[in-house]
């Protein structure tokens, strides 16, 4: 290993940097060949069932159902309070 790495250390710098370069690129294929296959074997080991079953989107439109019923109440009875301010200050003005 030794007398490999002082062969190289001893090629002009050009040569050098091809093989610098080479080794890169053998690197970034076999890392992108190992992407694509990790990402074709999730692929195939994907259950759309079971992911749609853990995300629980039945229950999470009960509680938007909820929360938005429980807003309008409020604003119902907010109105409501309004109203009857209103009424009392018309009925106020009208005495005086």
């Amino acid at each position: 290993m030794k007398e490999f790495l002082a062969k190289i250390q001893n090629l002009p710098e050009k040569k050098r940097k091809i093989i610098l370069w080479a080794i890169i690129v053998a690197l970034g294929i076999m890392l992108f060949i190992f992407y694509i296959n990790n990402i074709s074997h999730k692929i195939k080991n994907f259950q759309g069932e079971k992911f749609l079953e853990n995300l629980k989107i039945p229950s999470l439109q009960e509680n938007i159902k909820e929360n938005t019923d429980s807003i309008q109440k409020e604003k119902i009875e907010e109105n409501l309070n309004e109203l009857k301010n209103l009424k009392q200050n018309e009925e106020n003005g009208a005495e005086n």
